[in-house]
C-alpha cells in the first residue's frame, strides 16, 4: 500500500495483529529501491519524464531523441524504466535486446547493477548501445576488466 499517490520513495508495509478483541495496526515504512518496477513502452504521453532525464544526458545521439524513441517504438520495442533516479531505455529487435547507458545524475553503479540483474533474470545478454569512451571508462572503474567494446 502506498502512503500517498504522490509519494514514490516509500512504501508502507502494514501488519495487523489481533490480541483478543483489540486490533493493533502497525505500519512500517521502508525506502523503495526503485522508482518503477517494470519497463513501460514509450509513448507520446511519456515525453515529460523522458525529457527530464534526456536533458541530463552528457552526450547527444539520435537514439536519445524523444521523437525517435516514439517513432521507432514499434520497430525496436523501445521501453523505459527509472531506476535509482536513472533513466534506462531498453531496445528489442527480434532476439536482440540492448540497453542505454543509465541517464541521470549521481552514482550509476546501482542502475547498472539493476540492468545486470534484470538481464540475468530475463535470461538475456547484458548489452549496452552507444557507449561513449567516457562511459566505458566509468564502466572499467566500476567493473575492472569485465566488459569490452
Amino acid at each position: 500500500m502506498l502512503i500517498s499517490d504522490k509519494v514514490t520513495d516509500f512504501i508502507a508495509i502494514e501488519e495487523y495483529i489481533r490480541y483478543d478483541k483489540i486490533e493493533v495496526h502497525n505500519v512500517n515504512i521502508h525506502r523503495k529501491r526503485y522508482f518503477m518496477t517494470t519497463f513501460k513502452s514509450i509513448t507520446f504521453e511519456d515525453r515529460d519524464i523522458l525529457e527530464k532525464y534526456l536533458n541530463m544526458a552528457k552526450h547527444r545521439a539520435c537514439d536519445y531523441s524523444i521523437g525517435n524513441l516514439i517513432l521507432w517504438q514499434k520497430t525496436y520495442e523501445t521501453s523505459y524504466i527509472v531506476v535509482e533516479n536513472f533513466l534506462i531505455i531498453k531496445f528489442s529487435h527480434g532476439k536482440d535486446v540492448y540497453f542505454s547507458y543509465p541517464i541521470g545524475q549521481g552514482n550509476t553503479k546501482p542502475a547498472i547493477d539493476w540492468i545486470m540483474d534484470y538481464c540475468k533474470e530475463a535470461n538475456v545478454d547484458f548489452t549496452m548501445n552507444i557507449v561513449e569512451p567516457d562511459m566505458f571508462e566509468e564502466m572499467e572503474k566500476l567493473y575492472p576488466g569485465e566488459f569490452e567494446i
